[in-house]
């Protein structure tokens, strides 16, 4: 018996789809290695997720049984049972073999192939996953014996706010000062508002306020500033909290206080990368960040009498367009990075 191989591609396709998204998977192009990562790490799955997401068992592949029992039986694919009371609906489910087996179908330059055919396909296929599940276990084995950068989404929309409100010199550096009295920051709501906006106006969805009930919030703002440990172990000497005199800024000036182009350049990317990185839609992000800069250069929404309180200095007239200039830049570097890893 031959099998086609394009029908082959398109019932792995298929379910290699709904699978990616059950797991949280956004990436046209999925890496096997990948695909385990998520198996293990994603959150969220649940058992409306699945009967929303994952093919249904009884309307797909109902004629092509002997197709679907080779892939069960090798493990390229497998059934999963939700369970409802004394009710079970079954669900196709992608394994990682899979993709590696749509890679090697994919360069194949005949049409149609023999039932052994496949199944030496499919042996193949198991042996390549075999080494890049090695890969990742070796990866996940380094992981946390490296320094490694430990950003989270607050850290990332934190460091935007230094970016966009100018603080990038001790000039224009932002000031978090505590009331004597009530030891508490000064302008600690409007603060924590200023936040919460730049990370809904970010991610352009509502997800960090559903989830968490604002990602800032009032009562842990000093716990959170204090413990700036993972934006100083990104930034390294470009990262400058001045605790002594209650400052927090980037060190983007030369000694005549000129803007280091390379140096804004540089914090810029690694805030960007941050941002795309734990954007739930990132298409959208490449549209919302610069829409940001250009309402802090055009109408900044911090209310003038805060600015005074909130910044030792207004930013020097430059820094917008080179902030715009590279943003738009950096954006672009990140999204062919991004499109290169697919």
């Amino acid at each position: 018996m031959d099998l086609d191989v394009e029908t082959l591609k398109e019932i792995l396709g298929d379910i290699a789809t709904s699978s990616k998204a059950y797991v949280n998977i956004s990436n046209r192009n999925l890496d096997s290695g990948e695909l385990l990562r998520q198996i293990w790490l994603a959150r969220s799955l649940t058992k409306t997720k699945a009967k929303d997401l994952l093919i249904d068992v009884s309307l797909y592949l109902k004629e092509l049984t002997e197709i679907k029992e080779i892939l069960i039986n090798n493990n390229v694919i497998t059934i999963l049972s939700i369970e409802n009371g004394t009710e079970k609906e079954l669900v196709y489910f992608l394994l990682p073999v899979g993709i590696e087996l749509i890679k090697i179908l994919s360069e194949l330059e005949k049409n149609s192939i023999e039932i052994n055919e496949l199944l030496d396909i499919i042996n193949e296929a198991h042996l390549k996953f075999q080494f890049v599940a090695s890969e990742e276990m070796i990866s996940r084995l380094l992981e946390p014996l490296k320094d490694a950068d430990k950003m989270g989404a607050k850290d990332a929309v934190f460091c935007w706010f230094l970016l966009v409100s100018g603080s990038v010199s001790e000039k224009t550096a932002f000031v978090l000062k505590k009331n004597e009295a009530t030891k508490e920051f000064e302008l600690q709501d409007d603060i924590v508002s200023y936040l919460n906006y730049l990370s809904e106006a970010v991610y352009n969805v509502s997800y960090y306020s559903n989830k968490f009930n604002k990602i800032f919030k009032s009562g842990n703002l000093d716990d959170f500033v204090r413990r700036d440990r993972n934006i100083r172990s990104t930034y390294g000497d470009l990262f400058k909290p001045d605790r002594e005199n209650s400052l927090i800024y980037f060190n983007a000036t030369n000694e005549e206080g000129s803007l280091e182009v390379e140096a804004i350049r540089r914090i810029i990317y690694l805030t960007l990368k941050k941002l795309v990185y734990f954007a739930i839609e990132s298409d959208k992000v490449y549209t919302s960040i610069p829409r940001i800069v250009t309402e802090f250069r055009i109408d900044n929404p911090i209310p003038q009498a805060n600015q005074g309180s909130l910044f030792v200095g207004r930013p020097m007239d430059d820094y917008y367009p080179l902030l715009e200039d590279l943003v738009d830049e950096q954006l672009e570097v990140i999204r062919e990075e991004n499109s290169s890893d697919e």
